[in-house]
């Protein structure tokens, strides 16, 4: 009995000494929470404080502070503003050009009535609008040519570029001014027609006819964005005789000869691609149908607009019909004695494949 008493005195002191060292330690864990606690409490009454500050001091309209997404947003609206003008600009000038086209269609309607009125009222009384035609027929015979007979390639024949001189001017000269003093009479370069080789369409048989190519219309835009068109810039009446040169694409010049013009038309794209199939010489005449340095002449769309036009056959592709008449020996001269004299490469090789295919048939 005495050692249970013991035993339950010791376990019973155990205890206490338990319970004190758990008070101690639950006591000092709560003094440090609450440390903990009132920092906290202290640093959140001072943010307030800062954020205030942080505000008065910075501005808000800066763009260094402003968000990745406020500078993107921005950027976004001015990428459809840009592309509202552009479709805004774009529909003006269709309307505007579908306008200056409609007004010449007009006309055309009103010259074509009026010539067929006048025709109706030269002919005489009981002759048959055939019989009359035959006699147009028989009296001029320059009435039934059209660009196809004129070239002669209505049999499928194909156009053949002339064997010419090339000439390249030295350099630092100015070859055209020295020509002109070479020559004994300098008027003969008054009037002379400088052709690019993308605006002609040489005969069957070379030098004896061409036919040159403009743009029946040209479009340019005024200062207050509005499209005007122009007649085709080159004004050749029936019978005017011109001295022709081709200037090729790397400034070489060639003499053709003084030409007579001999007829004038007006044809279709479809018309022309019996002429010429190659599709650059179509792309040339599109090009220069919009006048250089005109705002929109670099504009995608407008060069789609003016293809569609001339495929549609709302506008329409001026022929001269130019016929040789001579060449003049004093230009042919004077072009030897300034200028340097090339071969041309081109028709050199055209003409040794010939040659050689010529040596295959005769083995």
């Amino acid at each position: 009995m005495d050692i249970t008493n013991e035993v339950i005195l010791a376990m019973a002191n155990e205890l206490k000494c338990l319970r004190q060292q758990l008070k101690e330690q639950t006591g000092g864990h709560k003094d440090e929470n609450a440390e903990q606690m009132r920092s906290l409490q202290h640093e959140n009454e001072k943010l307030p404080l800062e954020l205030n500050g942080v505000r008065l001091h910075s501005p808000a309209s800066s763009p260094e502070q402003l968000s990745s997404y406020e500078s993107l947003r921005r950027q976004l609206n001015e990428v459809l503003r840009e592309r509202d003008e552009e479709l805004s600009m774009h529909a003006e000038i269709v309307r505007s050009m579908k306008s200056e086209l409609s007004v010449l269609r007009n006309q055309y309607e009103e010259v074509k009535v009026k010539q067929d009125s006048a025709g109706n009222k030269h002919r005489s009384p009981g002759v048959s609008p055939s019989d009359t035609d035959s006699q147009e027929t028989i009296d001029d015979g320059e009435d039934v040519l059209n660009p196809l007979t004129f070239l002669e390639l209505q049999d499928g024949g194909k156009s053949e570029r002339p064997s010419l001189c090339i000439y390249e001017s030295p350099a630092g000269l100015n070859l055209w001014a020295a020509v002109r003093k070479e020559l004994p009479d300098p008027s003969i370069l008054d009037g002379v027609l400088h052709i690019n080789p993308d605006s002609i369409i040489w005969h069957r048989e070379g030098v004896k006819r061409c036919l040159l190519l403009h743009a029946s219309r040209r479009f340019s835009l005024s200062n207050k964005d509005v499209w005007k068109s122009e007649d085709c810039t080159l004004t050749l009446e029936k019978g005017a005789a011109r001295q022709l040169l081709c200037k090729s694409a790397d400034k070489a010049w060639s003499y053709g000869g003084m030409y007579c013009c001999v007829g004038i038309w007006d044809i279709s794209e479809e018309e022309l691609r019996p002429l010429h199939p190659n599709h650059t010489l179509m792309n040339a005449i599109v090009q220069r149908t919009i006048m250089s340095g005109s705002k929109g002449g670099s504009a995608t769309h407008v060069g789609k607009l003016i293809r569609e036009l001339y495929r549609s056959g709302a506008l329409s592709i001026r022929c001269y019909g130019m016929e040789l008449v001579r060449r003049d020996a004093a230009l042919d001269n004077a072009l030897e004695s300034c200028a340097i004299h090339r071969v041309d490469k081109k028709r050199g090789l055209d003409e040794e494949e010939g040659s050689s295919r010529k040596k295959q048939k005769s083995s």
